[in-house]
């Protein structure tokens, strides 16, 4: 079987929950058998191109790095290659709503389609008005046009069976387990294990930081409140964060590998105020590291902590105060909490598991494809 990934930055991941979720998934069912193209961007590879990852065949078309226009235009070129490439994939996969908008360029090739798709799109920050439009336009087509729709969370799924009348086939999202933290890599940064709360993300108004800062400003404590994140395309918010007078607010450029991966373990607490969000990536690798979580109560939040975690009312900084000076106050609690996360991540959110409901889709898509055919034919 061969499978064609669009609309995604690179692979390996760089930064992105999408772009975590195809490789990870990639690299599994390529071991399974799979053999992945992914249509990838230039800007992504700073060292240079390479035609495989782990087995993945990587193919580069260019783009306009835009903020609206990239992955665009990334995708209307990948869809020429598609259309000149021989042999064709048995199945293309499009991540993200928004090309549901080219499911006309790709139907005409017979090749069945899925797409997958990461919250209500049309409802974050990033998007002016007509941006927002057209999300929730292409969400309309992918539901009429595509052979299966997959969603990350049944919040979601739920949500587009009540908008739009049909039901989405759920694949969790995945998270490692079992993190380990060296304290070698914490000195590098000046931290020490369980002496800092932690937020990893990108610094844009829907992930609500100025709300985490101002309750952090509040609480009774010596430790850290370590933010590791970039601006990406919202200066302005980043720069209005960053007006804290608080001493014990350090803010860290973006980290990667093994350094993420030891600062999440060695993280006393993992804060998420988000007010919008999907499945979150940032979330779930904190609860595989151990963590004890404090969350926002969105029901997507929910959904991912289920009764292993603490949630605050969305937006409510006192509500948020007061859970942190709990767990502050409370370091068993926290311990416990820590215990209930990565239980939790090993039971739903393993990334085998995900890689083998994924090849067990893709078949089921391709024979249903195959019936609609040999009835079409007949």
């Amino acid at each position: 079987m061969k499978v064609a990934y669009l609309g995604i930055r690179c692979i390996p991941a760089r930064h992105g929950g999408g772009d975590t979720e195809a490789t990870e998934t990639a690299v599994r069912l390529v071991e399974l058998g799979i053999e992945i193209d992914a249509y990838v961007r230039h800007k992504y590879y700073p060292e240079g191109k390479q035609n495989k990852f782990k087995g993945v065949n990587l193919h580069f078309t260019p783009t306009f790095e835009t903020k609206n226009f990239g992955t665009p235009i990334h995708t209307l070129l990948s869809i020429m290659h598609l259309w000149f490439k021989k042999p064709k994939p048995d199945l293309i996969h499009l991540r993200g709503v928004g090309l549901a908008l080219f499911i006309p360029l790709l139907k005409p090739l017979g090749i069945p389609i899925i797409l997958s798709v990461d919250g209500k799109d049309w409802e974050r920050s990033k998007w002016g008005w007509f941006a927002k439009k057209i999300l929730l336009f292409a969400a309309w087509m992918a539901v009429k046009l595509v052979d299966e729709l997959t969603v990350d969370s049944r919040v979601n799924q739920e949500h587009y069976k009540s908008k739009f009348g049909r039901t989405p086939f759920y694949i969790s999202y995945g998270a490692d387990s079992n993190l380990n933290y060296e304290q070698g890599i914490l000195d590098k940064y000046g931290l020490k294990k369980e002496d800092y709360l932690l937020w990893v993300g990108i610094y844009k108004p829907e992930k609500n930081i100025k709300s985490l800062i101002r309750a952090f400003e509040q609480v009774r404590t010596d430790k850290k409140l370590l933010l590791v994140g970039m601006p990406d395309k919202y200066e302005a918010y980043y720069n209005e964060c960053r007006l804290t007078d608080d001493s014990r607010i350090v803010f860290q450029h973006p980290i990667y590998g093994t350094d993420i991966k030891s600062i999440y373990s060695g993280a006393y607490i993992y804060c998420q105020p988000s007010l919008v969000e999907g499945t979150s990536p940032s979330l779930l690798t904190a609860m595989g590291a151990g963590d004890c979580v404090v969350v926002s109560n969105i029901p997507e939040n929910l959904e991912t902590i289920g009764d292993a975690g603490i949630s605050f009312d969305i937006d409510d900084v006192s509500d948020l105060t007061s859970n942190l000076q709990s767990l502050i106050d409370n370091p068993d609690l926290v311990k416990s909490y820590g215990i209930k996360s990565l239980q939790r991540v090993k039971l739903h959110y393993d990334w085998d598991d995900v890689a083998h409901r994924m090849i067990g889709l893709y078949k089921q898509v391709i024979a249903d494809n195959v019936v609609t055919l040999s009835n079409g034919s007949s």
